[in-house]
């Protein structure tokens, strides 16, 4: 699962453990050795769910991986497809999945506003998600 922050990734991985799902965050926060680790568990399966950052989340690579989710919305349509192709990468069937909050724009714009592309790939994701064609803004 891909989050916005290093705090969501700990609360998603905190949340879904306590409800019996073996899950870790994976992100910059951490220590060299408990990454190690966590990567190490994925690995062998012994964790159902890796809860990362996107820049951590792009670090870890296992063919077999059934289900993507996106825990926010990315800040491309190219980086949604880049990290949704982690799922089936062994040629299974995969699934993936993105929830979001309109809310999730107003927190991208800011690393967006960064970046030399602007805000013009976060606008197209959001229509994406929100389902419009159009190419004018999707309304807002």
């Amino acid at each position: 699962m891909y989050c916005y922050s290093r705090k969501e990734t700990d609360a998603l991985s905190s949340a879904l453990g306590s409800r019996g799902v073996r899950a870790a965050a994976y992100h910059a926060g951490m220590v060299d050795d408990d990454r190690a680790r966590v990567q190490a568990a994925w690995v062998a399966n012994r964790l159902q769910v890796v809860v990362a950052t996107v820049a951590f989340g792009l670090g870890i690579d296992k063919p077999d991986v059934r289900f993507v989710a996106h825990y926010c919305l990315p800040k491309s349509v190219e980086g949604y497809y880049q990290e949704s192709g982690r799922a089936g990468r062994d040629g299974r069937p995969a699934r993936v999945a993105l929830f979001f909050s309109p809310n999730d724009a107003i927190r991208m714009a800011a690393l967006c506003n960064r970046d030399r592309a602007g805000l013009a790939p976060l606008r197209e994701v959001q229509r994406y998600a929100m389902g419009s064609s159009s190419s004018d803004g999707g309304g807002g």
